[in-house]
């Protein structure tokens, strides 16, 4: 049917049409819809709207393109926060802000295409209220899909008290951790966080992990864990060697106690 307006044809109308009536063609999504949606759902939820636009405008290809891009960018925005520290957290705010102003000011550009022009002229602009329903839908599909991996890789665990559990990684059964489990549920050292405790096994022997700021780390603090390893040790190494290892909240080990 060539380059003939949207609103002009009759057939195909969408269910998103444009106020309706005879000659009512579907609606499209405005710059600042795209943005809005970008802002609240991640860049996969903005480029699900302007998927929808290159589609009305005829351009499945495009579609399937801006997609991709989309999910491109959003993976490299969940990458980019767990690599930066914490202290640089704020940068994953200006990386955003960048997104949304760039998908406002590439999708103005596209809308004043004259292919664009031509193809939209008769069409309206679907509610903003609509883009913001969509992405906020969007970030709840990133967030339940970030929960489900993160879950995935957790690795499997027992309790030790309420609100407390030992997570045991590959090579420990399930035995081991709960006879671990019991012999830590007393207590466990002073200065520690004991809702996250991780039991490994080493080549010559045990690790227990304890999150332990390393700020917090001192000479006192070394030796209660001294003590707390040298009174595990017949009791869960049976005699291999046993290493109690402090770590940050990512599991990077900076202290190391070896019971004696």
């Amino acid at each position: 049917m060539g380059d003939v307006p949207i609103a002009m044809r009759a057939e195909g109308a969408s269910p998103w049409t444009a106020g309706g009536g005879a000659g009512g063609g579907p609606a499209v999504y405005e710059p600042e819809s795209i943005a809005l949606a970008t802002f609240l759902g991640t860049p996969v939820a903005g480029a699900v709207l302007w998927a929808w636009n290159e589609r009305v405008a005829g351009r499945p290809l495009r579609a399937v393109v801006a997609l991709l891009v989309g999910l491109g960018l959003t993976a490299a925005l969940f990458a980019l926060a767990l690599v930066l520290p914490s202290d640089l957290s704020a940068m994953m705010l200006l990386v955003h802000s960048a997104l949304v102003m760039g998908a406002r000011a590439l999708a103005r550009r596209w809308r004043e295409g004259e292919h664009v022009r031509r193809r939209l002229a008769g069409t309206r602009n679907v509610s903003r209220w609509a883009a913001a329903g969509l992405g906020l839908a969007g970030a709840a599909a990133v967030a339940g899909a970030v929960l489900a991996v993160v879950l995935a890789q957790q690795p499997p665990s027992v309790e030790v008290r309420p609100g407390a559990r030992l997570y045991y990684l590959p090579g420990v059964t399930e035995q081991d951790a709960r006879h671990v489990a019991e012999v830590l549920r007393p207590g466990v050292a002073a200065g520690t966080n004991a809702l996250d405790l991780r039991y490994s096994q080493t080549p010559t022997g045990h690790a227990l992990s304890f999150v332990v700021e390393a700020a917090r780390v001192t000479p006192a603090v070394l030796e209660r864990f001294q003590d707390l390893a040298d009174g595990l040790h017949t009791r869960i190494a049976r005699g291999e060697e046993l290493e109690i290892r402090l770590c940050d909240a990512a599991w990077q080990r900076h202290h190391t106690v070896t019971a004696k």
